[in-house]
């Protein structure tokens, strides 16, 4: 069951979809909703993840993953968006190794959208079209 924001910043504590609420919820308040910030999920055979996905003009996303302890940056290390296509499989391939079988985007949502997808060719496909 995932927590309400205010439950995991009580806690203190809290699996990947609560981080990924909380920061979405943070970030989502902080830019007063002018830009759309999501959660991302991903799935394998027995097991899934959750981060936070902001889509960039120009066809650019950034994945910021507290649990995973991942976020999308330049060589200087600093966040930066990256080409959608490319950022979602380096994503993808970072969780690769942790995640059993043919690791998929498979939903994404927020308070104003909740979209499923079939496989990770859908979510992209559908990110170039928004």
């Amino acid at each position: 069951m995932w927590q309400f924001s205010n439950e995991t910043l009580n806690l203190r504590e809290g699996d990947c979809e609560d981080m990924a609420i909380l920061l979405c919820s943070m970030i989502r308040c902080y830019v007063n909703n002018k830009y759309p910030v999501e959660v991302i999920m991903i799935y394998g055979e027995n097991s899934g993840h959750a981060a936070v996905q902001i889509p960039v003009s120009g066809y650019k996303l950034v994945i910021l993953d507290p649990a995973g302890k991942y976020y999308t940056q330049d060589m200087w290390g600093n966040i930066a968006p990256n080409d959608i296509k490319t950022e979602i499989n380096k994503w993808l391939n970072y969780w690769k190794p942790k995640i059993e079988g043919n690791i998929q985007v498979n939903r994404v949502f927020s308070d104003i959208i909740d979209k499923e997808f079939t496989s990770t060719n859908e979510y992209i496909t559908w990110m170039y079209s928004r």
